[in-house]
């Protein structure tokens, strides 16, 4: 069944590209179409080195390549001919069947840029054709921790709480809240992101779990928060508890059901992870990845600049006074 699809993948790219070769060919590429080619560049060499995908059948191996061979290829085309539709769509099918793809946590990571470059590459040349890539819902945006928190922000709200870390456990990252036996109250705030180019956004979060207070854990969303005390910002809460219990010492993988969001399209939103803790707690809250699904073009993000400190939990004292 994988050859024959392969070989219709390729048949498919032969004939989108076989007119009008010479002139894809030759015209300079954009800096959007030139950064996400060193990227495939970079996949295949380390494919052809058996540096990635090393759990993966050859059947998939090769597949992939065929996918990264017909990006190339397509954005190429849409380079020299920007109304070309019919290489958007097909470059749209090609994205889809990546993000689709069954890779470990590891070439996850490994392809993430790439994968992030295309669908920047080809929301732009959407944009130049007006072509509703919706109607299809697709991956909008993902974000899984990489060797830090950034773009993520965290703070805490009194200085002897415990707040967000990165963290790290075999092929996972990720940040982590946990009690430590002591209070807290600990925010984690995405970047600011715009649903303006797209709809039908809906949020899934992935998350590691031990013995949870699902009172205490919460998920949120703002179109105000500015970076200062997030208790002046007007939040609304989402349900990331699951419709199933979750056993006590146990580290649980978990899966939110999907998270509507269409009453943001159009705006620009922060969601924001909180962590509540008292002294009797030991839960533990490790946020793997985010992923906004919808309609339209690909989500764009900028920075949020927090600005909060936290007040001392008691007030300075004064010297003169106990002289």
């Amino acid at each position: 069944m994988k050859k024959i699809f392969l070989i219709s993948m390729i048949l498919v790219l032969f004939n989108s590209c076989s007119d009008g070769g010479v002139e894809t060919i030759s015209k300079p590429l954009g800096p959007e179409v030139s950064a996400l080619h060193a990227d495939i560049n970079q996949l295949e060499v380390g494919l052809a080195d058996s540096l990635f995908m090393r759990n993966s059948t050859k059947d998939e191996v090769l597949l992939m390549k065929t996918y990264l061979t017909q990006a190339r290829v397509l954005t190429t085309r849409l380079n020299s001919i920007p109304n070309d539709s019919m290489a958007a769509k097909e470059l749209f099918l090609v994205l889809k069947n990546i993000e689709a793809f069954p890779f470990s946590a590891r070439d996850e990571g490994l392809f993430e840029n790439m994968i992030f470059r295309l669908r920047v590459t080809l929301s732009k040349f959407a944009d130049i054709q007006n072509l509703d890539l919706a109607g299809i819902e697709w991956s909008l945006l993902k974000f899984q921790f990489q060797g830090k928190l950034s773009p993520f922000k965290a703070i805490k709200t009194f200085n002897e709480s415990p707040i967000w870390q990165y963290g790290t456990f075999k092929a996972d990252t990720y940040a982590k809240a946990d009690s430590r036996g002591v209070k807290a109250n600990t925010w984690l705030f995405s970047p600011i992101y715009d649903l303006s180019g797209s709809k039908k956004h809906q949020l899934l979060v992935k998350h590691i779990v031990r013995n949870p207070e699902w009172e205490n854990f919460k998920l949120k969303i703002s179109t105000d928060y500015d970076g200062a005390d997030p208790e002046a910002a007007t939040w609304k809460e989402l349900k990331i508890k699951p419709n199933r219990g979750v056993s006590p010492n146990q580290w649980t993988t978990l899966e939110s059901s999907p998270i509507d969001l269409s009453e943001y399209t159009g705006k620009k939103v922060v969601f924001a992870f909180q962590f509540l803790a008292t002294e009797k707690s030991n839960s533990v809250w490790e946020i793997l990845k985010l992923e906004i699904k919808g309609t339209g073009n690909s989500v764009s993000s900028e920075e949020l600049e927090v600005t909060y400190v936290p007040a001392p939990t008691d007030p300075p004292v004064n010297e003169d006074e106990n002289n």
